[in-house]
């Protein structure tokens, strides 16, 4: 699955902790089940964005887990535009004939 993990530095955190957490951030690599595929830091400093792709909850969460004493970060699951269209499409339709069936059974009861 794909996300989008905004992060933030914990505000109390201060310049030590900021120094162990470039330490920590430099010696990681992503496990073989997370794939980073983008990494920005905002140009306003002490957060940023982080596109990556994981096999599991188990690996998403041993991913952040890392770094969650220093960062707070919020998950987001993404989907492609394409995907997420025809899904909306599928729902909206199923929907429409629930309204559909139930004015059909109104009109019948009446």
């Amino acid at each position: 699955m794909l996300f989008a993990v905004n992060y933030s530095r914990r505000p109390i955190v201060d310049d030590e902790g900021m120094r162990r957490l470039i330490e920590i951030f430099l010696a990681w690599t992503p496990a073989t089940n997370v794939e980073v595929f983008r990494h920005y830091h905002y140009a306003r400093g002490g957060a940023g964005l982080v596109l990556l792709e994981v096999a599991s909850a188990s690996a998403l969460y041993q991913a952040l887990t890392t770094f969650d004493a220093i960062i707070e970060y919020t998950v987001e699951p993404l989907l492609e535009i394409g995907e997420a269209v025809a899904i909306k499409v599928d729902v909206d339709a199923w929907i429409s004939e629930i309204g559909a069936a139930q004015d059909g059974a109104r009109s019948l009861s009446n």
